[in-house]
């Protein structure tokens, strides 16, 4: 991998907008990938948005704080993956547990100002997390044709004015014979 590649592909994981600036050999820049708006929010990436039917579907899940310093509860129940048909319809899990997935260690951190924090999932098997621990806590496998949405959701942010506060993102993969 060229040096210039791999400095874009840190920039875009880390969105640290002070050490990432500058020109790229590439058309597309990481500010194209990861815009940090004023607040936190959650982007959902397919990394190949058209996929033959039965081929894992990988997509990166990233929370992006362009705000304030922000106390992140990453415990891993705090995301939810689901995924709908092409009208909308409920796509059934291959295998379930009982604990949901995040994005990494458990517990507590503060996800600083111009930040970003994610993780690498395939959506055929969704693990916990933690290194730990192996295996899959839930999957989809898409293996009929057509175009399905990936629907993330992170509750993991801080309560405010007494409601809890939660952040949805989709993202499209076609899936072709």
């Amino acid at each position: 991998m060229r040096r210039q590649d791999l400095r874009n592909r840190l920039c875009f994981l880390l969105a640290a907008a002070s050490g990432c600036s500058g020109a790229s050999n590439s058309s597309t820049t990481h500010s194209d990938f990861l815009r940090l708006d004023s607040d936190v929010s959650l982007e959902t990436l397919i990394i190949r948005d058209s996929v033959k039917a039965g081929e894992p579907v990988q997509f990166w899940v990233i929370l992006k704080n362009g705000g304030s310093p922000l106390d992140i509860n990453n415990h891993p129940d705090r995301l939810d993956v689901h995924v709908e048909g092409t009208s909308g319809q409920h796509i059934d899990t291959t295998q379930m547990s009982s604990v949901d997935v995040f994005l990494g260690a458990t517990g507590r951190f503060v996800l600083p100002r111009e930040a970003a924090f994610g993780r690498l999932l395939t959506l055929d098997c969704i693990g916990s997390g933690y290194g730990q621990r192996a295996g899959c806590y839930y999957g989809y496998r898409l293996s009929d044709p057509g175009r399905y949405r990936i629907i993330t959701t992170f509750r993991g942010l801080p309560i405010q004015e007494g409601h809890e506060r939660f952040l949805v993102d989709t993202a499209i993969v076609n899936v072709r014979e």
